[in-house]
């Protein structure tokens, strides 16, 4: 039964991705086009782009922070929020339905508790720090740190720290000729997350919209079965939130 209905999801995500169009090997592909501003308050921007944010709304909702996004709550008229997508949302749910046999998983089966702790632990409070405003840093080569170099510590809304840095990763073999992206590293979970779409600007701060493999607990804890995990087989997302140097195939 597990095997018969794995197979009719893959089969409905390929055809969901199939009607956006083909799909690389690749996860990312450089624009370079021009950075994308929004007239509206963040959450508006949210409202136009539902493919992308109706679930990250539904767990705003969930949290209680709305105000957030609209820019009148305690962190400031302007946040940075390192955004989370549908797709991370409805990979995890997919996650506990398929590999922890639980049917009935849904964005309700999560407590507001926990994705008020979710959300805060991806906002910046009181600013708005756009890709080129960050600090350079190198990643960690050393197997008892996570911490590398250079960057800088941030305290989240949820009280948490962030270590974020800005890196150009080899292209082709020659250094610091990658794509220039958004790294963040969480010394609390040991995970790491990276910025697929960068400078979403709004009235109310700025979007980094994180890649579609991030895990919502990533920043606040490791779930138990989350690594142990067997299903692979997450949607194709085509169409990234829009920004100013990269979206998805």
């Amino acid at each position: 039964m597990k095997t018969y209905i794995r197979t009719l999801l893959i089969l409905s995500l390929v055809l969901v991705a199939g009607a956006f169009g083909g799909c690389t090997k690749y996860n990312l592909v450089e624009l370079n086009g021009p950075e994308v501003a929004h007239n509206t308050t963040m959450w508006q921007y949210f409202e136009s782009d539902p493919y992308n944010w109706s679930l990250t709304m539904q767990m705003i909702d969930r949290a209680g922070l709305r105000i957030v996004f609209e820019g009148k709550s305690e962190f400031g008229p302007k946040i940075t929020f390192f955004g989370i997508t549908n797709a991370s949302i409805e990979r995890y749910i997919l996650q506990q339905q398929i590999d922890n046999q639980i049917p009935d998983f849904s964005l309700e089966s999560i407590t507001p508790e926990e994705c008020r702790d979710i959300i805060l632990s991806c906002i910046v409070p009181g600013k708005a720090v756009l890709l080129d405003d960050w600090k350079s840093g190198t990643p960690s080569t050393n197997v008892e740190t996570i911490i590398g170099t250079g960057g800088e510590k941030v305290t989240m809304a949820s009280g948490k720290e962030l270590w974020i840095y800005t890196y150009r990763a080899p292209y082709n073999g020659v250094k610091e000729k990658g794509p220039k992206k958004i790294h963040l590293v969480s010394e609390l979970t040991g995970h790491s997350a990276v910025v697929a779409s960068h400078n979403i600007t709004s009235l109310t701060g700025v979007v980094h919209a994180l890649e579609y493999n991030f895990t919502i607990f990533d920043f606040t804890k490791a779930p138990e079965t989350f690594e142990d995990s067997e299903y692979t087989d997450y949607p194709e997302y085509t169409d990234a939130p829009e920004g100013s140097d990269s979206t998805y195939l």
